[in-house]
């Protein structure tokens, strides 16, 4: 994910401010595993300047992008299959 970034705010060293929560209830306390996600809307390089995302920032195949490279994270540890 961090190579989206990246190439979003045009700069090499760069690194976005994220914040999940895994939460595994829903309505009525019922079982509903989810992630609750705050990402910051830019990045910051390493000296802590921020470099704010163009407005024409693609969310949703930011979020494409991390489901499948969370998905590979998972199949790689043997922590779920293909089925």
């Amino acid at each position: 994910m961090d190579s989206y970034y990246k190439k979003s705010c045009d700069k090499e060293i760069t690194m976005p401010a994220v914040a999940i929560a895994i939460q595994t209830f829903g309505d009525f306390l019922g079982f509903n595993p989810h992630l609750q996600i705050l990402v910051s809307d830019g990045c910051f390089d390493k000296n802590g300047m921020f470099y704010l995302f163009p407005n024409d920032i693609n969310a949703y195949r930011l979020e494409a992008l991390f489901r499948h490279n969370v998905l590979k994270m998972l199949k790689t540890k043997g922590l779920v299959t293909d089925r």
